[in-house]
């Protein structure tokens, strides 16, 4: 029995209001989003891939702002679509190949305090969520520059104003509001390559860190397990130095943003504002700005060091099985992702070049 994949539930392109200038390029001229729902029969679940049709399974409470947290699974994507040809699934239609293995994407959860977007190259599968590959002939680093709005703070409130100003988008909803996420604005139209390549440079390093914050935690937590019941205070540490680079990088990160906007302080403070106030629901969201601190940006800071955070001495000897410091399988971990995270992202190709 023949199985329609996913082919007609695209957001695309709507007109601006006749006579708008508008000013921004938004996420409808960068991504094409799509919502699609897993089967109504199971799966199998593999916790590593075993052929090139596997793809990886995201639920809701696996997508973080700029990485997936684990534990993450595995299942083959013919499956997931045989599960759309028993009838079970009714309607419902699967993500189509094309998008589960599209060479760039980005994954969105079904969440908006705050919104949660991560850009993936591998194959995924969003069990529930949100799923946007590249438009043909768009620029890749425009797709970096879409997940850096979307997870900070002027994506929440740009998605949130557009839902105060059309009512109708938020009756009955659930989730994610695919008509508002689409209005969000990713640059200014007169954007500079300089300004944009900012926005990219250090949205890449804030995936690798967060990436590299789960890879090296989780080894250890996995090598040391559990002690009186508590965390591992040897994770903790690592745990709490990543948080600290990842704060330094997204500083910088909402002023090289507000700059690819086109924000002046003015406006930066107007927008902002309504987040600070419980009164919206929002106080628990992290404001990086303050009226007072609007300053320029400060230089480039050096390239971040992992290894000094396993310093001899840094760790109490009992809470961490015996161990005062990182063994050499440990800080080569580190060192891999101390690479990882001082390097360039990709080059700026377009859809087309890059799905040759």
């Amino acid at each position: 029995m023949p199985i329609l994949a996913d082919s007609g539930s695209v957001v695309g392109v709507q007109p601006d209001e006749p006579g708008e200038e508008d000013r921004y390029i938004r996420i409808k001229d960068v991504l094409e989003l799509r919502h699609q729902h897993p089967p109504k029969g199971g799966v199998t679940r593999r916790s590593e891939p075993d052929s090139l049709d596997d793809c990886l399974i995201l639920k809701q409470k696996n997508i973080q702002r700029f990485c997936f947290r684990g534990p993450l699974s595995w299942a083959c994507y013919e499956e997931i679509a045989e599960g759309f040809r028993d009838g079970r699934s009714g309607r419902l239609r699967p993500y189509s190949r094309a998008a589960v293995f599209a060479p760039v994407k980005v994954v969105l959860a079904e969440s908006d305090r705050p919104i949660r977007a991560v850009l993936t190259y591998g194959p995924v599968y969003p069990w529930q969520n949100k799923l946007a590959t590249l438009r043909e002939g768009q620029r890749l680093w425009l797709a970096y520059a879409a997940v850096a709005v979307l997870n900070s703070n002027f994506g929440g409130q740009f998605y949130r104003k557009y839902l105060l100003q059309n009512p109708t988008c938020s009756k009955k909803r659930h989730g994610l509001s695919k008509a508002a996420v689409v209005r969000v604005p990713v640059a200014k139209r007169d954007y500079t390559f300089e300004e944009l390549g900012k926005v990219v440079d250090l949205t890449y390093q804030r995936q690798a860190l967060a990436e590299a914050c789960e890879a090296c935690v989780s080894q250890l937590q996995g090598k040391l397990g559990r002690v009186d019941g508590k965390q591992c205070e040897m994770g903790a540490h690592y745990t709490k130095a990543f948080a600290k680079h990842m704060e330094g990088v997204e500083a910088r990160l909402q002023d090289e943003i507000r700059r690819l906007l086109g924000l002046d302080e003015t406006e930066e403070y107007r927008l902002l504002r309504d987040e600070r106030s419980p009164a919206h629901g929002s106080s628990a969201q992290r404001s990086f700005f303050q009226p007072w601190e609007m300053m320029p940006a400060p230089p480039p800071p050096p390239p971040i060091k992992l290894i000094p955070a396993a310093e001899r001495d840094a760790f109490p000897v009992e809470a961490c099985a015996g161990r005062r410091v990182p063994d050499a399988e440990d800080i080569k971990l580190l060192q891999y992702w101390e690479g990882v995270i001082n390097s360039r992202p990709p080059r700026d190709l377009r859809a087309e070049t890059v799905a040759a």
